[in-house]
């Protein structure tokens, strides 16, 4: 099956797994049948992108509840009213970590509640390289250790996380997590075509 459509693929990414996962989306959809893909860093986006886009997917980095790029997203409320959006969200933890209820609502505060209200939302996990953290990621990731240490009942996110300091690094990207988005997107394609 073939796809007219076009997708846009937006991603916010502060150290490349959002982008890596934006990525890894063209090529799926691709392979789905679509023909016409972009991949656009959000802080390159321009009212033509999005006027010449049919569906629009939305991947923001997810740091201390702050997405990355939707502030600058935000400046075309407008013209994303009438597409077709698709929204994912890349943490270390994703849902391993957090309930679907918290992201979502992250998604919601981060991009108002009117364009999210119908728009399906999947979280990603990512990763962390310590070495690679700005200043005050790193500040900030000395008071999550610390907090976490003390932490009694620690869930397999917050165990993952402490993992990380003493290993440097964790890499939880999984390509094959976009999967339920990519068919979504196909089906959302199937019922709009009918």
């Amino acid at each position: 099956m073939s796809f007219s459509a076009p997708v846009l693929i937006l991603y916010g990414s502060t150290y490349g797994h959002t982008e890596n996962y934006a990525r890894w989306l063209q090529e799926k959809l691709a392979n789905a049948g679509f023909a016409h893909t972009t991949t656009l860093a959000i802080s390159d986006v321009d009212e033509d992108a999005l006027t010449d886009a049919s569906i629009v997917v939305v991947g923001t980095s997810d740091y201390g509840g702050f997405l990355n790029g939707a502030s600058t997203l935000r400046k075309f409320l407008p013209q994303l009213e009438n597409k077709k959006l698709f929204f994912f969200t890349v943490s270390f933890n994703g849902l391993v970590g957090s309930t679907r209820e918290k992201l979502d609502e992250k998604v919601v505060k981060s991009f108002t509640p009117a364009l999210v209200a119908t728009a399906p939302t999947f979280h990603l996990r990512g990763g962390l390289d310590h070495t690679r953290l700005s200043t005050t990621h790193k500040t900030v990731l000395q008071g999550v250790r610390v907090a976490l240490s003390t932490k009694l009942k620690k869930n397999l996110g917050n165990q993952q996380m402490l993992e990380s300091f003493s290993q440097g690094k964790a890499d939880y990207s999984d390509p094959e997590s976009l999967n339920p988005l990519v068919q979504t997107i196909v089906e959302a394609q199937d019922a709009s075509a009918s």
